[in-house]
């Protein structure tokens, strides 16, 4: 079941036009709603997923529930809702515009938005649990945030161009637009050593996969790679299709698997 929603998810982010093109995972099933159907529009930027199968997408008009059968859209503001992040204590974190909260009930037994903290002249595109004492990184393009002990405070880590946040384990993951991939430690980004390559060649990376004691890194516009032992080297996909389309995100499948989504459609590889 989560690998056909993150296979829905794919098909909200691309363009109409790449829908068709689309390299479906065998025994999976895709259906795609519409507009009409959900209630919200076709940009749709983030998802989660809580324990009891129920979906939270963040979406242009704000944020989209589906249980399986039913759709409900809960309004921010008129604000377009960038994240969306189910925790661990299954409590459903929203973010958007200058503001970072939760949704809750209101007197009615509605869900609403209920506003944690604001976010100073920033637009949040990404919630990372750090641990469950409610402490989290909400991601902006300029600025790293974190929040904790119900106060919000602006890392100051010496950059301005921060792409993506992967944790994995306990370690934090933290890529610079066309810098490469850092690791945060105390409050301060330390370089991992074999990616200050992607600065030279003028590439970001999108995601970061871990197996064991090998790093793959998603990038942007030049393919993947593998970081071992310090050192870089481009993975041979045969696949020119491949090779030429931009990356937006990626996700590892529960079977293992890896699923990539591109402006040309999703692309499984093993």
């Amino acid at each position: 079941m989560k690998k056909i929603l993150f296979l829905f998810l794919i098909i909200l982010l691309l363009p109409e036009r790449s829908v068709a093109k689309l390299i479906i995972y065998p025994d999976s099933k895709i259906e795609n709603y519409s507009s009409e159907v959900h209630g919200g529009v076709r940009a749709t930027w983030d998802i989660s997923q809580d324990k009891n199968g129920i979906l939270y997408f963040a979406n242009t008009y704000g944020l989209l529930i589906y249980d399986g059968s039913e759709w409900e859209l809960v309004r921010t503001r008129g604000a377009t809702v960038r994240s969306v992040k189910v925790t661990d204590k299954q409590n459903v974190l929203i973010s958007y515009s200058g503001s970072f909260g939760e949704l809750v009930k209101n007197e009615k037994r509605e869900n609403s938005y209920k506003e944690i903290s604001n976010i100073r002249r920033s637009t949040p595109y990404g919630i990372t649990e750090l641990s469950k004492n409610d402490e989290y990184l909400i991601t902006t393009f300029r600025y790293i945030n974190l929040f904790r002990d119900n106060k919000m405070e602006r890392l100051e880590l010496g950059r301005n161009k921060y792409e993506r946040v992967n944790k994995i384990g306990d370690d934090i993951y933290i890529s610079v637009r066309h810098e490469g991939l850092f690791l945060l430690k105390n409050k301060k980004i330390v370089l991992v050593k074999g990616t200050e390559y992607f600065k030279s060649i003028d590439q970001s990376i999108i995601k970061v996969f871990k197996e064991k004691e090998v790093i793959f890194l998603v990038t942007r516009g030049d393919g993947i790679f593998k970081l071992h032992n310090n050192k870089i080297k481009k993975i041979d996909i045969k696949n020119d299709f491949f090779n030429r389309s931009p990356v937006y995100c990626g996700e590892k499948l529960k079977n293992g698997n890896y699923a990539v989504g591109t402006i040309n459609g999703l692309f499984v590889f093993d």
